[in-house]
């Protein structure tokens, strides 16, 4: 059995990580949407295929890490009672999901600009 500290020191690792895991997916869809801007136009269908087979793969793994390291801490956290000791409102379950939800949705973003940047005559911006 674990101590309420111990527990609360392990909750606090995983929330840590599932930082560090958002701070990596931020990268990798921002240096997706840069290579996409920069040259998007230029990359021959493979090329394109090896980059969106990449970053799906890479940004899908990293989004289930996030949501897997935030639900574990705020399991932890829960159960240790770290909430109660730091007189901080009690984490809820739902934010997991969410945070998990919003990076399938930028994955699914980022896909759908790669691909407007590549059929140019869909563009009607002015």
């Amino acid at each position: 059995d674990m101590t309420p500290y111990e527990m609360a020191d392990l909750a606090q690792s995983y929330l840590g990580n599932g930082i560090a895991a958002l701070a990596i997916y931020l990268s990798l869809v921002f240096a997706y949407l840069a290579a996409a801007y920069i040259v998007g136009k230029d990359l021959t269908r493979t090329q394109v295929s090896i980059l969106n087979a990449l970053f799906l793969i890479f940004s899908v793994i990293t989004t289930f890490g996030i949501a897997a390291y935030t639900n574990g801490g705020i399991q932890l956290s829960i159960q240790s009672g770290i909430a109660e000791l730091t007189g901080s409102v009690v984490p809820r379950t739902w934010i997991a999901p969410t945070i998990g939800s919003v990076c399938l949705g930028g994955i699914v973003i980022s896909l759908k600009f790669m691909g407007d940047l590549r059929r140019p005559n869909l563009n009607t911006d002015v």
